[in-house]
C-alpha cells in the first residue's frame, strides 16, 4: 500500500501520508475513518492512473 495512516499523539489528529517516493503528509483528520477513507480514495487513484500510464520511452542520444 503507497498510503498510510498514523495518529498524531500531540495534536490528537490522524495522519495520512504517501509513502510511495518519500514520505509526504497529504492529508490531516479528526477521526480515523476519515483518514483511512481518504488514504483508500488515493490508493484506488494511485492504481487507476498506474493503469492507464505508459512507460517511459527512452530518449534519443
Amino acid at each position: 500500500m503507497r498510503f498510510a495512516v498514523k495518529y498524531h499523539e500531540v495534536t490528537g489528529e490522524w495522519l495520512v501520508f504517501d509513502v510511495g517516493d518519500g514520505f509526504e503528509l497529504v492529508g490531516m483528520h479528526q477521526n480515523e475513518d476519515e483518514a483511512v477513507y481518504h488514504a483508500m480514495k488515493l490508493e484506488e487513484r494511485s492504481r487507476r492512473r498506474a493503469q492507464w500510464s505508459s512507460e517511459p520511452v527512452p530518449q534519443a542520444a
